[in-house]
């Protein structure tokens, strides 16, 4: 697990340090410490950095101490800690503040009696010490998505995985967090409110929490088997609860997998699946949880959609009906897929469509007449919705 900038709260130097701004930050990873009066972090730093300052040799008009958190900011530094007093710094201009809310870039105070060097020491011990379990976490989500285990995998995986106190005799459940709106939220912080969310809620069982530079995994050990309808309930809980601060995310769950790699892989499948099946649809007026285990048909096409016989095989299906929605009206495919999800419910189906009976009717007519093939015969029915499932699939840019 990281080091976060809110980490410096359980300090036992820090002990009266205070947030004056920039609240919003404290879920950002800290690399290093620097502690020097040199404000000029073009010159060292390197992103991830907290800046412990006293204003001594600065510039401390309201201008220069706004040049220092823009420059912080622009660097991508983490936070200022700066230590009050009287003489140099004692209060943080609101232009300041409104610029380190606007940007999630925490500003702390400490008292001028904390002693620097001390604090120093204390947090590069807990960095380092953190930095080797995070080493250990990047290498066990590196394999559990690996695309082939070999043997010595495994048993890596096993080995990495025996600090949490799991066994083979624990269920699991697999849920998969992505941002997948245009202003993505920064990892940190997805993995800061997921983990926010978690420590609030009373579930038994084990809770791992890993991430990558995309997604946030979450693995749910238990004794007995966890359902998808309560995977599903979990997932929605946490959305609810981190929606204000992350926008939106899709959470992908597979249940049914017997290696946490094989869950892993098929949750993030389940959203690929999701977003390119609602790449043109406003997705968070969609169920953004969406259960691998159910995905059925899907499931065929996303495996096989780099096959070169998928193509031509939905073509020799629905041909004739790809050229109607090119060239006529745009409905044909969407009207077969209703149908099927509608489970070959007439009225069901046209209200799905929001068109009338009749016209539902019309419409399946005339996809037999395109087509030659009988709408009462289940097996033909199954074969062109296959394909039409297929052909709107590969055809959904990501």
């Amino acid at each position: 697990m990281a080091f976060l900038c809110r980490d410096l709260f359980r300090m036992k130097t820090l002990k009266s340090l205070e947030i004056v701004a920039g609240e919003g930050g404290l879920y950002k990873k800290v690399t290093w410490i620097y502690i020097g009066d040199n404000t000029n972090v073009a010159e060292w730093g390197r992103g991830g950095e907290v800046m412990f300052i006293t204003g001594i040799g600065m510039d401390r008009s309201e201008q220069g101490i706004y040049k220092v958190v823009a420059d912080s900011i622009d660097r991508n530094l983490s936070a200022i800690v700066i230590s009050r007093n009287e003489k140099y710094i004692n209060d943080i201009p609101e232009s300041v503040k409104e610029l380190a809310d606007k940007n999630d870039f925490p500003l702390f105070f400490i008292p001028w009696s904390v002693k620097r060097i001390d604090v120093s020491k204390e947090i590069a011990e807990e960095i380092i010490g953190n930095q080797q379990n995070e080493h250990s976490e990047n290498e066990l989500v590196y394999l559990l998505k690996k695309k082939e285990l070999s043997y010595e995998d495994q048993e890596r995986i096993r080995y990495l995985l025996k600090p949490y106190n799991v066994d083979s005799t624990l269920k699991f459940t697999v849920l998969s967090f992505e941002a997948v709106d245009k202003m993505a939220v920064r990892i940190e912080k997805l993995l800061f409110c997921i983990r926010r969310e978690m420590s609030e809620k009373a579930i038994g069982g084990r809770i791992i929490l890993l991430s990558d530079e995309k997604r946030v995994y979450l693995i749910y050990y238990r004794q007995h088997k966890i359902g998808s309808d309560e995977a599903k309930e979990l997932a929605e809980s946490i959305l609810k609860g981190i929606e204000k601060d992350c926008g939106t995310i899709a959470v992908g769950i597979c249940t049914g997998k017997r290696k946490e790699s094989e869950a892993i892989k098929a949750a993030i499948r389940s959203i690929k699946i999701y977003t390119r099946i609602n790449s043109g649809e406003s997705i968070s007026d969609r169920d953004r949880v969406t259960i691998y285990d159910n995905l059925g048909l899907l499931r065929i096409v996303y495996e096989n959609i780099k096959h070169p016989e998928m193509r031509e095989y939905y073509k020799d299906v629905i041909h004739k009906l790809i050229e109607y929605d090119e060239n006529v009206e745009n409905y044909m495919l969407d009207t077969i897929i209703a149908y099927f999800e509608n489970m070959y419910n007439i009225s069901k189906t046209a209200e799905a469509l929001y068109i009338h009976r009749n016209t539902l009717i019309y419409r399946l007519n005339k996809i037999e007449e395109l087509t030659g093939k009988s709408m009462k015969d289940p097996y033909l029915v199954t074969d062109m919705v296959f394909s039409a499932i297929a052909f709107k699939y590969m055809n959904q840019p990501l």
